[in-house]
């Protein structure tokens, strides 16, 4: 992760041990939020959903990662303890990285888990997270309902919108609006490295819209899965990680625009290099709208952000469309 290249330059003013009780209110969370952003996927190594490679296969245990390549860190639970890997020859994944005892690295991989566990404010979140879900049990276990009838023939009109009408990004909306299923089949291969391979097989409407979600989020988005780029989406947005380099933000854009032509001119944004992703974001939004463009972010209830620009005067209808299909988009990064 490109913010927390400060603790791999050494730079870690962290104390805190961390124990197995606070990895595993880590890994709750992000199971609980499903999040996908580097580092945080719970689907690989989760104790319910056990991970297995090689042959015979050997189990991968739960863990967490960052790197700021090639240096790797890893922190997973073995026998109930927390152990910790390092690696500055490009060890990817995990059980391609030695385990260290090096008292450096240790504080290091303490320091980027402190990080992570303040940022989520933990455990509270956990808690209100776990509160919800209960709720949510409690509501799907109640007698069924009138479910919300979402209309994804809007997001051609979306993708029009998002993309300054490129006939290929808006027909493959048009694909996804008529099946999650039929998109699959036409993108098999970045389906499958996405993970979203299995997507469309879900009957209920609220797994459908979950997933249509996922799909025009990182597609717009542009979000490069494949080796092949003729595999890979065009990107007509940017998928920003929550601890994002202010420069990073700038180029993922700048990319965007490439294909928009809005001709955004954003080497004028003046960062100093050391503002929390959401303050970049208001200042980069404010910037934009001096133009008579707007900033958004689809909401995915992650911890990402899949940002778009637009036209000002196209926000209401994009608005609009957006609340018949179920996606939300934000605009006030403050």
């Amino acid at each position: 992760m490109a913010g927390f290249m400060r603790f791999f330059a050494g730079r870690n003013d962290k104390k805190e041990q961390i124990t197995v009780a606070k990895i595993e209110e880590l890994f709750e969370y992000v199971r609980l939020k499903n999040m996908t952003a580097y580092g945080l996927t719970w689907k690989a190594g989760w104790k319910d959903k056990p991970y297995q490679v090689g042959n015979p296969p050997k189990t991968i245990p739960a863990h967490i990662w960052w790197n700021n390549d090639p240096k790797y860190a890893y922190i997973a639970i073995v026998e109930n303890k927390p152990e910790y890997h390092y690696g500055d020859k490009g060890e990817f994944p995990i059980w391609n990285c030695p385990i260290t005892t090096n008292e450096d690295h240790i504080k290091l991989i303490n320091g980027l888990f402190s990080e992570m566990y303040e940022k989520f404010n933990l455990p509270d979140s956990l808690k209100e997270i776990q509160q919800e879900s209960n709720k949510e049990k409690s509501a799907e276990a109640a007698p069924e309902q009138d479910k919300m009838n979402y209309d994804y023939s809007v997001l051609p009109k979306m993708a029009a919108i998002l993309t300054v009408s490129n006939k290929q990004a808006c027909s493959d909306m048009s694909l996804l609006s008529e099946g999650v299923s039929k998109f699959v089949t036409a993108h098999r291969e970045w389906c499958e490295e996405m993970e979203f391979d299995d997507f469309g097989l879900g009957a209920d409407s609220k797994t459908r819209r979950e997933e249509t979600l996922l799909i025009f989020a990182y597609w717009l988005a542009g979000y490069a899965a494949v080796r092949d780029p003729s595999k890979n989406p065009i990107p007509f947005g940017a998928y920003i990680d929550w601890k994002e380099e202010t420069g990073d933000i700038l180029w993922a854009l700048g990319e965007a625009d490439k294909n928009l032509g809005y001709g955004l001119d954003l080497q004028q944004i003046k960062f100093e290099g050391s503002e929390f992703t959401d303050v970049a974001l208001k200042k980069t939004a404010e910037f934009l709208s001096a133009k008579g463009l707007s900033l958004v972010a689809l909401d995915t209830q992650s911890d990402s952000y899949h940002l778009f620009v637009l036209r000002s005067e196209d926000n209401e209808q994009l608005t609009q469309s957006a609340a018949k299909a179920g996606f939300v988009f934000h605009s006030d990064f403050s």
